[in-house]
């Protein structure tokens, strides 16, 4: 797994423990594996919860790709879908993960990402979109926030998704 961050601690993290890394590597190699999908985010999800330091290893150890790529690989499996979107939720509420949530707009229409699970699952995941739509917005560019007001509308803040 490469590291994109220069953070020594990060960095010493993942070394020492192995499984963040492990995990986003499986969930990688097995893109279109159900359970690991469903396998990988969970555990990614449960291990976040501990630290905002844990957030951001996930994140710098390619935690972010991997769970589009999830989001991507399996646009009808509702407890992907759900456990995916909750992990970003969780995940984004450190700007800098957002931030690099921002820079994988090259590789990923995440609005179109994000649109798809709130069509498909509203339920279970229009909250949480919401509110990562709003981190999003606010740590985002213009030509950004055009394309999340182009899909979800300019008030994505103030209602709720479906």
């Amino acid at each position: 797994t490469v590291l994109i961050s220069n953070n020594a601690e990060i960095v010493k993290i993942v070394s020492k423990n192995g499984g963040i890394s492990s995990t986003i590597r499986s969930m990688v190699c097995n893109p279109c594996d159900d359970q690991v999908q469903l396998a990988g985010c969970h555990s990614l999800r449960c291990i976040a919860v501990d630290s905002d330091l844990t957030k951001t290893v996930i994140c710098s150890a390619g935690g972010i790709s991997a769970i589009l790529s999830a989001l991507l690989n399996h646009p009808k499996q509702c407890e992907i879908q759900k456990e995916a979107i909750n992990l970003l939720h969780l995940l984004t509420t450190i700007t800098s993960n957002t931030q690099m949530l921002k820079s994988s707009f090259i590789h990923f229409d995440i609005c179109g990402l994000l649109l798809n699970a709130v069509e498909n699952f509203p339920s279970e995941c229009a909250n949480n979109v919401r509110d990562i739509l709003k981190r999003f917005k606010k740590s985002s560019s213009a030509a950004d926030v055009y394309s999340i007001d182009e899909k979800f509308g300019p008030d994505v803040d103030k209602k709720k998704l479906k």
